[in-house]
């Protein structure tokens, strides 16, 4: 589940149950031979662990995932290039890159708590977006200045918002 596709459109990044039938996600990819998917390769397990969540960066050298509530940057043999990214941040996940390659937009916090956060590549953070009361999750990037994501509301619909990475508010799109 939650695909991403390379910006070259040659590889798919997805996370998935392990063979084991343990309850932990694994990240996989396969790349494309022009007629076939290739057989996944587990990239991340198994290791008894949460790893979820993957996006590709924007010059698909790079992986963004959540693992156990923390991001973390891997290259395309798996091996980590930038640990534990928000450690200490509630529950961070659902992440993607900005299209500088190296500012990650993030959830963090669950439930009512949950906003909309940036991690700069100098490790600083910002909350970009936050509806009081209410959910945000799966940012998004548009471009350098802005970014979709889902408010999830009371009512029996999500919404869908423009987030700017000035932090100005975020604007509901219908």
């Amino acid at each position: 589940m939650n695909a991403h596709f390379s910006p070259d459109g040659t590889k798919m990044v997805f996370m998935g149950g392990n063979a084991s039938g343990s309850f932990e996600w694994d990240i996989f990819l396969s790349s494309w031979n022009g007629t076939t998917w290739a057989p996944p390769v587990n990239l991340t397990g198994p290791n008894k662990k949460r790893d979820e969540d993957p996006k590709f960066s924007p010059d698909g050298q790079h992986i963004v995932f959540k693992r156990n509530g923390a991001l973390q940057e891997m290259d395309l043999t798996g091996l980590i290039t930038r640990a534990n990214i928000t450690s200490g941040t509630p529950e961070a996940g659902q992440p993607y890159y900005l299209p500088n390659g190296t500012d990650i937009l993030y959830s963090s916090g669950t439930g009512s708590s949950a906003s909309i956060n940036v991690v700069h590549s100098n490790g600083t953070t910002q909350v970009l977006a936050d509806f009081a009361g209410l959910e945000d999750y799966y940012p998004v990037a548009i471009d350098a200045n802005s970014f979709y994501f889902t408010n999830v509301q009371s009512t029996a619909f999500d919404q869908i918002c423009k987030g700017f990475t000035n932090a100005s508010a975020p604007t509901p799109m219908f």
